[in-house]
């Protein structure tokens, strides 16, 4: 996840950059970009949590058995 944060952290940088500030201030800017960024980080987090207890589960049970169709 840290290739993720960190094109992440880049690509605000050169969108700051590229918004005029005639059509948006950059602190406006900058919190429609974090804003946005913000659900994508929360979702990852929730993803790497829900793995762990998948995980977790799976050593406690065994692997499911796959059935061949």
């Amino acid at each position: 996840m840290l290739p993720l944060a960190a094109g992440l952290l880049i690509f605000r940088g050169v969108y700051l950059n590229s918004v005029p500030a005639s059509v948006l201030p950059a602190d406006a800017a900058a919190a429609l970009f974090d804003t946005f960024v913000r659900f994508i980080k929360e979702g990852r987090k929730e993803g790497r949590k829900e793995g762990r207890k998948e995980g977790s589960r799976l050593r406690q049970t065994g692997w499911p058995a796959c059935s061949a169709a």
